[in-house]
């Protein structure tokens, strides 16, 4: 598995001899794998019938999602962060094309942050004419 390092710059050599391999090329993370010590770019996934437009992935968001709950979300930045970032994440890497990948782990993490399910997700797309 490939993380992202996000902290401290410590130095490239300091950086090395903790075990760190750079990759200096512009594919997120979950693109990435290590093979052999050398980080390898993996081929783009090919579309699932469980990748959705991030507009309807979006709409579904705001037909599930109390405006209570969301104005609560908003004036708590210890919640805010994660949400928008974990957002962000997926709609920028989950899959390309304006796409998410509803089998994505991150999908059904983010989705537990804001107490839904994947399968409350997948209805309201479905029975409330997102998709």
């Amino acid at each position: 598995m490939v993380t992202a390092y996000t902290g401290p710059s410590l130095g490239r050599t300091a950086m090395l001899e903790s075990g760190w391999i750079f990759y200096s090329g512009t594919l997120p993370a979950s693109r990435l794998d290590v093979v052999d010590g050398a980080v390898v770019e993996l081929p783009e996934p090919e579309p699932t019938e469980e990748w959705v437009p991030i507009s309807a992935f979006i709409g579904a968001l705001y037909a599930l999602i109390p405006a209570e709950q969301v104005a609560a979300v908003m004036q708590n930045e210890a919640a805010l962060k994660p949400a928008l970032a974990g957002l962000a994440l997926l709609s920028s890497d989950a899959a390309p094309g304006g796409m998410i990948d509803l089998l994505d782990e991150r999908v059904s993490e983010w989705l537990a942050l804001v107490d839904l399910t994947l399968d409350q997700v997948r209805e309201q797309m479905h029975n409330g004419g997102t998709l």
